[in-house]
């Protein structure tokens, strides 16, 4: 006959070496994934080797549920990147890399026990994202960015934002001799930063390259980085966060526009409008970069010329 146990035994992980079995998870991340995820992985995990550097003394380096609960609370006091404390999306992406660390390890042999189930999810809800079907905010975006010290610069960096769906460090991340100019101001960029480590080319309209030509004609560089901050070296992805949040703050757009993905997913929505089938799927995959579990862009024969004929942006769809 069972009965009921009112004092259970918890798991307890003896995680002295919790630093150490983060830098092997990383090591093993960098043969796997592109340099740029690897980044990503590296901030998310140094959130937990720095709480458990300050908690774990006091309780033995003896890791326990209850304790990762109370790193899920902390999380919530640290500041953010543009907020007073972490966002719900960012405490959420950095539990998410915990869990996936834990689980690793006990795929690996390095705990017997898959902690990766006490991990706990991020306390809150995430942000209503309104913004990718109202093109008048976007344009109060363009408008406040040639507000900023550098106007040319930045309203270039929110026009491929908008005309191209590119990824932060896929845009951080191209030079100027990567950008193909045609008469009409429409283009081309070869991305080759990109978070599938494959080069790849993307299409932007007339509306984008003119924000582009008049930064670029500013600039008067042929070669080197595209986007450049103080003193002439090249804007890093944090550097272009920046740019956007400058812009987000004074168009008065906090509550309706987290960062650079959103101008992102705001291009994706503009173009699928209307035009839910696979072949269009397809073409926009090629475009922003996404990779289908099926298979199906790698049996497509479209190209770059596909993507010019279909091309549509937030830009076009403004006065």
């Amino acid at each position: 006959m069972s009965t009921i146990n009112l004092q259970p035994s918890q798991p307890v992980l003896a995680a002295a070496d919790l630093p150490a079995l983060v830098d092997l998870y990383l090591a093993d991340c960098e043969t796997r994934l592109a340099p740029i995820t690897c980044m990503s992985y590296r901030f998310a995990l140094s959130y937990l080797t720095r709480w458990w550097r300050e908690t774990g003394p006091a309780h033995g380096y003896q890791l326990t549920e209850v304790l990762l609960r109370a790193f899920a609370r902390w999380l919530e006091a640290q500041p953010g990147q543009a907020a007073e404390f972490l966002a719900y999306n960012s405490r959420k992406m950095i539990l998410i890399r915990v869990a996936q660390l834990f689980r690793w390890a006990h795929h690996g042999g390095y705990i017997q026990h898959n902690w990766a189930a006490h991990v706990p999810a991020a306390d809150g809800e995430p942000p209503l994202r309104r913004i990718a079907a109202n093109v008048d905010r976007l344009e109060r975006l363009l408008l406040a960015a040639g507000q900023s010290t550098k106007p040319a610069r930045d309203r270039a960096i929110l026009a491929l934002f908008l005309g191209t769906g590119l990824r932060r460090g896929e845009l951080a991340g191209l030079n100027v001799q990567d950008v193909i100019l045609y008469a009409n101001q429409a283009g081309r960029l070869l991305v080759q930063k990109t978070k599938t480590r494959q080069p790849r080319e993307a299409v932007f309209g007339s509306r984008a390259g003119e924000y582009l030509a008049v930064y670029l004609d500013a600039e008067g560089r042929t070669s080197g980085p595209l986007f450049v901050g103080y003193p002439g070296h090249r804007l890093s992805t944090q550097g272009v966060y920046n740019v956007v949040k400058s812009a987000i703050r004074r168009a008065g757009l906090d509550q309706e526009i987290q960062g650079p993905h959103d101008l992102r997913r705001a291009f994706v929505t503009v173009w699928m409008r209307g035009r839910r089938s696979l072949p269009n799927a397809q073409i926009l995959s090629l475009q922003v970069g996404h990779t289908d579990p099926k298979m199906t862009l790698h049996y497509s024969l479209q190209t770059v010329e596909d993507v010019e004929e279909s091309y549509i942006s937030p830009l076009d769809l403004m006065g």
